[in-house]
């Protein structure tokens, strides 16, 4: 009867926010979100705000950035800002969510970065978790 509660009130919680439930026939980002630590991981459609994981997801590296020579002779640069969920293993979902970018042209090279990301794991309770991230990047080519 409390987890009925407790989903319900996720789900009031995902329409009052406006997230999508389905994104591009892909795995719908996400599907509950929570922010109470004191929810028991385990279901995997679950997915904790970084204020609910202990610690939350850090970047532990394999972010190269592969700038286009189209983009350089165009002389575009900027950053874009990507919503994503980590996995319990530390990587990135398909799905990644673009919230803001400079120029449309930045975001394939930003979200190919992003996916070559490793992060350490969210914890919650000790378990590893899904965790709804947001990060912004700066794509421009390498000083040198």
């Amino acid at each position: 009867m409390v987890q009925d509660f407790v989903r319900i009130a996720l789900l009031v919680l995902l329409v009052v926010t406006g997230l999508p439930v389905v994104a591009d026939g892909q795995r719908a980002l996400p599907r509950v979100i929570v922010n109470d630590p004191n929810v028991v991981p385990g279901d995997p459609e679950l997915v904790w705000l970084p204020s609910a994981a202990r610690p939350a997801p850090t970047l532990r590296g394999g972010m190269r950035l592969v700038y286009p020579d189209s983009l350089r002779q165009k002389g575009i640069s900027g950053r874009v800002v990507l919503e994503f969920v980590v996995d319990t293993s530390g990587r990135v979902e398909p799905g990644v969510r673009v919230l803001k970018t400079a120029h449309p042209m930045l975001v394939a090279p930003a979200k190919q970065m992003l996916q070559g990301a490793r992060f350490i794991p969210g914890r919650v309770q000790r378990r590893a978790v899904r965790v709804l991230m947001r990060m912004g990047l700066d794509v421009a080519p390498e000083s040198r």
